[in-house]
Order: structure tokens, then C-alpha cells, then sequence
């Protein structure tokens, strides 16, 4: 048997405390919010790093959204915070666009 970290989930003591929360369908709502506050987009960008596992799962959520909305979803990947900069400067270019960034 493992190490046992807490004696209960009701009370758990000790120095470890936390919460851990990974709601998929959150990207989904963000789009839905991007397309309420700026009815005019028409194309929404989802700027993530796919190495990340969870970022298959919020792509899912952003592309059903997206496309529900009428708004023509496009993926950036990003893997350091330069390709971050380069995203956004690519969707700023194009007309009607806004970008959204999952949780993780």
C-alpha cells in the first residue's frame, strides 16, 4: 500500500489542503461570453499549448461552441510565451476576430 497523505477527505489535517479543477466545457462558455460582449466576431482563436494532455479536451468544447456561434474557430499553438505574442499579433491582423485561452 501507498502512502497515505490524509486520514479522511472530511477532515483532512495535516499541511495538505487543495483543490484540483478541470472543467472542459469552461472554453465553451468563454466563447459563448466573446460572442456576447462582441456580437461581431466571426472568428474566434483558442491560443494553447498542445503538450499539454487537457488541451485535446478544451479544444473540443471551443470547436462545438464556436461553431454554434457562427464563429470559424482557428487553433494557435504556443510552447514558450514568444509564440504567445506572435498569436495574438496574427488574429489582431484579422478583422472581426478575438481569441480565447483555456484555464491550463
Amino acid at each position: 500500500m501507498g502512502r497515505v497523505l490524509v486520514t479522511s477527505l472530511a477532515r483532512p489535517g495535516g499541511n495538505l489542503t487543495g483543490l484540483a479543477q478541470l472543467e472542459f466545457s469552461l472554453v465553451g462558455k468563454l466563447v459563448e461570453a466573446l460572442k456576447e460582449i462582441a456580437p461581431a466576431v466571426t472568428q474566434v482563436a483558442l491560443i494553447s499549448n498542445p503538450d499539454n494532455p487537457a488541451t485535446e479536451l478544451y479544444r473540443r468544447s471551443f470547436e462545438t461552441a464556436a461553431v454554434s456561434l457562427n464563429m470559424e474557430p482557428v487553433k494557435f499553438a504556443v510552447h514558450q510565451p514568444a509564440d504567445i505574442k506572435l498569436a495574438i499579433e496574427n488574429v489582431a491582423h484579422k478583422p472581426n476576430a478575438g481569441v480565447v485561452f483555456p484555464p491550463t
